[in-house]
């Protein structure tokens, strides 16, 4: 299976070979033979590229890359240097999912909750990309990495506040300094038509994620549901100290206009914003109402498991429901 992903440093020694393999296509087309013997990308200058977050390679599991893009950010603009796919992997798709992945990359700016360095590579052009289009970008992290007195998550958002600051746009990105003590993932944008936006909430932490696990998200387009998220997120990006800062002020007045946005019409739902100690109200509605099956699904064990799972096997004994299944 071919999976697109973000060079690494490694993957260097390959790329030539595969951009002359790739040239080969045109020795028999004579206005085009040139391309076959022209030079390619020096391995340095591939090291360079890949260093920026801006290179892509195409690989099956863990076999070198059959494929790449090569590119890196001018002004606003993310520059494509070299595509290019090995001669006898042409004609599949290849080049059309590293060009999408390209576009892909560069153009989702979100906010996050803990930081990963290969993650951070992915995501780091796309917003550098916002930021240079004078998008306003806040980047909130959620729960603190502390070992040995060491706090992770601080360092690596410190090191990612510099390395914004090092591009110049310091001042349209602000990494905040303090955790919102939340596991709330959460993308939170404007469409790019006036006062309208739009917000993604689930499981995914797309500054830390490697995109190899399964993850489900909802995106929400309802202005009376947005204006929650609005003030949810004003709420998360408070510090201890309780003071009010630009950010959680920006939020609380896009959530006031939201929600003075008119009810929509036609085809509707109704949804709201589960918080903290409320998801427990779903598991103790499982627990005196469900009749046939109760599916609990969950990332990780912890030490609420055990009474979770002793009151709703409890309760699916009691109601002689049959069946009680448990995913984890």
């Amino acid at each position: 299976m071919t999976t697109i992903r973000i060079a690494q440093d490694a993957d260097a020694e390959a790329l030539p070979d595969i951009e002359q393999s790739a040239g080969e296509a045109y020795r028999w087309i004579e206005e085009l033979a040139w391309i076959a013997d022209d030079d390619n990308q020096t391995v340095e200058r591939h090291r360079e590229l890949i260093a920026k977050g801006t290179c892509w390679v195409a690989a099956e599991l863990d076999d070198p890359p059959i494929a790449f893009l090569s590119a890196e950010i001018q002004d606003d603009t993310l520059h494509i240097w070299e595509l290019a796919v090995r001669l006898d992997r042409q004609r599949l798709g290849i080049g059309r999912a590293l060009l999408r992945k390209g576009h892909c990359g560069c153009e989702a700016s979100p906010p996050c909750r803990s930081y990963s360095e290969v993650a951070l590579d992915r995501w780091f052009p796309a917003l550098l990309l916002a930021a240079r289009r004078d998008v306003l970008v806040d980047i909130i992290w959620g729960q603190s990495s502390e070992k040995k007195g060491q706090n992770d998550t601080l360092i690596a958002a410190n090191a990612l506040r510099a390395r914004f600051s090092k591009e110049g746009v310091q001042s349209r990105v602000r990494v905040h300094a303090s955790p919102s003590r939340s596991h709330a993932k959460i993308i939170f944008a404007d469409t790019g038509e006036p006062h309208i936006y739009q917000a993604v909430v689930g499981s995914c932490n797309w500054l830390a994620s490697k995109f190899d696990a399964f993850e489900t998200s909802v995106r929400l387009r309802d202005s009376h549901i947005l204006a929650d998220v609005a003030f949810e997120l004003a709420e998360l990006a408070r510090p201890p100290d309780g003071n009010i800062g630009t950010f959680s002020t920006d939020m609380l007045a896009i959530g006031r206009q939201l929600a003075r946005e008119p009810a929509p019409v036609g085809l509707t739902s109704t949804a709201r914003i589960v918080l903290g100690s409320e998801h427990a109200d779903f598991v103790l509605d499982a627990r005196d109402n469900a009749k046939d099956r109760i599916v609990l699904l969950s990332h990780q064990m912890g030490y609420a498991m055990g009474p979770t799972l002793e009151a709703l096997e409890t309760a699916a004994r009691l109601r002689h429901s049959g069946i009680f299944q448990s995913a984890i």
